[in-house]
């Protein structure tokens, strides 16, 4: 009888691991894991995991040859892989940053880049449309990318068949020491575009027609990755280990939307702070004009609606950040990307002569980010030469605005840029002696 209880425990034991939930989790340093293949699929396609990360990164600047370092799937070679015309695709996460990339001759370009805090675990779905990349986090859309250059994109597998690369490129690394520290759960890629608007993260995938890999990573045991579709894409790991800290359901998070960088707002108007969330029931609302310094409290606790209807304080700074956090757990909260302006009312007009600025004075647009259409605001103390330029980062102009004689006085132009893509850009003003460039986001 005791050896029949006996047996019956081990069974109800091995059926309980077998059972459990697992992560995996990578050290940042050598841990990775690699397949053996590299994806059929182009252009339209959707990546999609669940992340923990433990580690900041250094920010980089979309559209930059760049990479960040926490490499959640390495892009594998465009051109050694597949061809000419080609680029692999590959994502980063840290605790204050996602990144897309695509790697081919060009090495690394940074086609996205999204800033913003990553707490606890956070389901990440990158969504490429015609080589367009969409970020969704937790299911809520916080930035679309630039489109690629290349004739196809491609997703990574974790795998580069370079072979000089190899040893570096899987799960968790890439290439230059580029290694996610954090956990990893549930890695599902597929060849349609799943996602077109925010949606509510599914804690565990599906296997379907269109799933081309998906690793549940409950293995818990050994040095071996299934590949769940049909393509049996299996993989070998290396250094990471099995972890029982999984997405459970209760996962919290805030994506800042408004105030975030470039924004000016006048004292005394009323202006709506904006903000996405998920299992957040109250929100703690705080401002610093001193790019992050200090904090003052703007409200103690408010429901996370995701508005809050806000009048301007008297606090004149150039140096404004908006911070929102849980009430309940303070560490799951966003902060804006960028510093905005609280400035002194002001009323500028096209060619309102009413009140002669006393120096050459070129203002942040308005609104920034935009889409499609902004409005540049400048002044000039006396008549002069004036002329007003668009640019991409590569210093390419895109539109002159403005080239022309102009009396004293204040001005404001506005451009429609439905024609260009998500980005960063600058504009420029020459007057007289003057000369001032600033940044601007479009952010479609």
């Amino acid at each position: 009888m005791k050896t029949y209880l006996l047996f019956i425990i081990v069974i109800i034991f091995a059926i309980n691991i077998s059972a459990q939930n697992y992560s995996l989790q990578f050290d940042g340093v050598d841990d990775y894991g690699k397949t053996t293949q590299v994806a059929n699929v182009s252009n339209n396609f959707t990546i999609e995991f669940w992340a923990k990360p433990t580690a900041e990164d250094v920010i980089i600047i979309e559209g930059n040859a760049d990479m960040a370092f926490s490499m959640v799937l390495h892009p594998p070679h465009g051109l050694h892989n597949w061809g000419a015309g080609h680029a692999g695709v590959g994502i980063t996460v840290a605790t204050n940053m996602i990144t897309v990339n695509e790697h081919s001759h060009q090495y690394t370009m940074s086609n996205l880049v999204w800033e913003g805090t990553i707490g606890g675990w956070n389901h990440i779905a990158v969504v490429f449309e015609n080589k367009t990349p969409r970020l969704y986090v937790n299911g809520t859309l916080v930035r679309t990318g630039l489109t690629s250059s290349y004739d196809y994109v491609h997703p990574s597998l974790g795998y580069d068949g370079y072979p000089s690369y190899t040893a570096n490129s899987g799960i968790g690394t890439g290439m230059s020491g580029a290694k996610y520290e954090g956990y990893l759960d549930e890695m599902r890629i597929s060849d349609i575009i799943r996602y077109n608007n925010n949606f509510t993260s599914p804690f565990s995938f599906n296997n379907d027609a269109n799933t081309i890999s998906l690793y549940h990573f409950n293995e818990g045991t050994g040095n071996i990755i299934t590949d769940e579709s049909s393509n049996s894409n299996n993989g070998i790991l290396d250094g990471p280990i099995w972890s029982s800290d999984v997405p459970n359901g209760s996962a919290s998070s805030i994506l800042m939307q408004a105030p975030n960088g470039g924004e000016v707002w006048q004292i005394g108007s009323n202006q709506n702070i904006l903000w996405a969330s998920s299992n957040v029931i109250d929100v703690k609302i705080e401002l610093s004009i001193n790019n992050g310094a200090s904090w003052t409290e703007v409200i103690s606790s408010k429901p996370s609606t995701g508005l809050y209807s806000w009048s301007v304080p008297n606090n004149p700074s150039f140096q404004c950040l908006i911070k929102i956090s849980d009430v309940t757990d303070p560490n799951v909260n966003d902060i804006s990307d960028n510093v905005f302006t609280i400035e002194q009312p002001t009323s500028i007009e096209a060619g309102d002569k009413s009140g002669i600025p006393t120096e050459f004075i070129l203002q942040q647009n308005f609104p920034n980010p935009f889409n499609p259409n902004t409005t540049i605001y400048y002044g000039i103390p006396e008549g002069s030469y004036v002329k007003l330029s668009i640019y991409n980062l590569l210093g390419e102009k895109i539109a002159e605005l403005v080239n022309d004689y102009k009396d004293a006085g204040n001005y404001s132009t506005t451009f429609n840029f439905e024609n260009h893509n998500s980005g960063v850009y600058l504009y420029r003003i020459q007057a007289g002696n003057f000369v001032e460039t600033k940044k601007m986001i479009l952010m479609k």
